[in-house]
């Protein structure tokens, strides 16, 4: 993701910030075609990319820097979900899963989201997806989107069904509804329900963010009262 984040922004403009902190979340602050933006992206080489307490923690506190100074946020998409477990329950998943989600509703600047490779479970809405109110919602062609990965959503919700089966023929059965999940789990399903605006060729992405800008580029920006993102408890 890092180096994804630096190759979409301008060239040396890129700071990340709290490198050494949730690192399964990249944020920082760039520049696109001179635009400043916000960058928040899942890291899929620390935890899968997965959103767990810090991460939650540290994308809030992006948001909340970048609405008090009017950048928009752009989202980077690559999440299995939410971690789950006793653990991360007790560091309060639930309570920073849930505001996440309201500040993502609170801000006053824009927002636009690309899901490069999966967007699952409520880590979806969660990372701009869908229902968020972004600008700009897109996805790279070889993107998943759905409830769970195709073969863990087969294995938790048929296990049974599949041990009583002879073994090679549960795993024909197997291979098959993977195959029939998958299906529902393409872009271009989502771009067909609505769920996203349009599938991009990976090579435009810069194109798309920047054109979206330009177009959000004068917008009324609302007085500091009426922002309340802007003044938000970060801990």
């Amino acid at each position: 993701m890092r180096r994804f984040n630096a190759a979409l922004c301008d060239p040396g403009s890129f700071m990340e910030l709290q490198p050494g902190y949730a690192r399964n979340l990249t944020t920082g602050l760039g520049k696109l075609d001179g635009f400043s933006v916000g960058i928040i992206g899942n890291n899929p080489m620390f935890n899968a990319g997965v959103l767990d307490p810090d991460s939650c923690r540290k994308a809030i506190r992006l948001m909340c820097l970048c609405d008090a100074f009017n950048l928009p946020v752009i989202f980077l998409m690559d999440v299995p979900g939410f971690m789950v477990g006793k653990a991360v329950e007790h560091n309060r998943i639930l309570a920073l899963a849930i505001r996440f989600v309201e500040a993502l509703g609170n801000m006053s600047t824009p927002t636009l989201t690309v899901v490069l490779r999966k967007g699952f479970g409520l880590a979806y809405p969660a990372m701009n997806g869908s229902g968020l109110g972004s600008s700009g919602l897109y996805s790279w062609p070889g993107a998943e989107i759905g409830f769970m990965d195709p073969q863990v959503g087969v294995n938790v919700a048929y296990s049974a069904r599949l041990d009583q089966m002879d073994p090679k023929e549960a795993e024909i059965e197997r291979d098959r509804m993977i195959s029939e999940i998958s299906l529902a789990t393409s872009p271009y399903e989502a771009a067909g329900t609505l769920r996203i605006d349009e599938v991009i060729d990976p090579a435009d992405t810069r194109r798309v963010l920047v054109n979206d800008l330009r177009q959000l580029d004068g917008r009324r920006v609302p007085a500091p009262e009426d922002r309340p993102l802007s003044y938000w408890p970060t801990v």
